[in-house]
């Protein structure tokens, strides 16, 4: 079963921060960065359970090749994505949004 999924306005801050320093970056990244994110995504729509928890109530999953990471919340009828976080960041930064 896929359950809608929404990004809270911190998520898309995240989002939208990376996606302007990839295409800083190279031209062309800040387009496969958000295939990356897509897929990611998707899989959490369909599979919201299969992430381990990172903080209680909060799921972790990898965004493949770059250094980021989606924490979401699931309940039985949404996926809420709270942030998308870069792996080599303080993390008590981010425990503000748990």
């Amino acid at each position: 079963m896929r359950l809608p999924l929404i990004l809270t306005l911190e998520a898309e801050a995240d989002i939208a921060e990376a996606k302007a320093w990839y295409e800083k970056q190279r031209k062309g990244l800040q387009e496969r960065f958000v295939l990356a994110l897509e897929t990611v995504f998707t899989h959490i729509a369909r599979f919201p359970e299969a992430s381990s928890e990172a903080h209680a109530g909060v799921r972790r999953t990898v965004v493949q090749r770059f250094t980021y990471a989606v924490y979401y919340c699931v309940d039985s009828h949404i996926v809420a994505v709270i942030a998308v976080y870069r792996s080599d960041r303080d993390p008590k930064r981010l425990e503000q949004r748990f």
